[in-house]
């Protein structure tokens, strides 16, 4: 069986059903970016056109800060196709569960922590269009205690963006290491003394 193909030059070409599927396999879909996911998907917490706080709040991670084109595109690349276990602390409304999620494979597991104290201040909702994923699993709780931490499985990939506190990334040390597999890394956001979040971020590799 042949069929026609329009090609680029303008020109009409006969092809077989067996060779334009083989052309069509052969072309891979590119896949986006964490800064294509985070606009796609309107899940950055900075609104551009109005420039203020987006209502729905989303994540920081791209705007205001630039933590994706500084460290999450370039290291997290390697871990994309892989079978692993990501979990963050401090996901408030759920924006960086999706992000996770559009840009792992389906294989993945995404685990998200939240005590929710400040909940009623912010008036923020957990979206559940953003932790709707099958591979996702949103944990509400103290994720510096061992009863949370215990429903945890192994991990490749955590990130620590809780209360930015001394005595957190402490408990996080003791709790969380353990749980690093072999290969794996962990990242913590810096906070200084007086408990101010600095960009930057604690690498810790198991």
């Amino acid at each position: 069986m042949w069929t026609k193909l329009n090609l680029l030059d303008g020109n009409l070409r006969l092809v077989s059903v067996k060779g334009l599927k083989k052309l069509t396999n052969g072309t891979k879909k590119m896949k986006k970016t964490l800064k294509e996911i985070l606009e796609e998907c309107h899940l950055n917490i900075f609104d551009q056109v109005n420039l203020n706080i987006d209502p729905n709040y989303g994540t920081d991670k791209g705007e205001p800060k630039s933590y994706i084109d500084e460290y999450y595109e370039e290291n997290f690349k390697k871990y994309r196709e892989k079978d692993i276990t990501l979990v963050e602390i401090g996901v408030r409304s759920g924006a960086s569960l999706k992000l996770w999620s559009e840009y792992f494979c389906e294989k993945s597991r995404i685990y998200g922590l939240d005590n929710l104290y400040d909940k009623d201040t912010h008036s923020v909702p957990i979206n559940e269009d953003w932790i709707s994923s099958k591979n996702v699993e949103y944990i509400v709780g103290d994720a510096y205690t061992e009863e949370v931490c215990g429903k945890l499985p192994n991990i490749d990939i955590l990130i620590d963006d809780g209360p930015h506190t001394f005595e957190s990334h402490v408990k996080l040390l003791q709790l969380y290491v353990p749980k690093i597999n072999t290969g794996g890394s962990m990242r913590a956001l810096q906070s200084d003394f007086t408990g101010r979040a600095r960009t930057g971020f604690l690498p810790i590799f198991c």
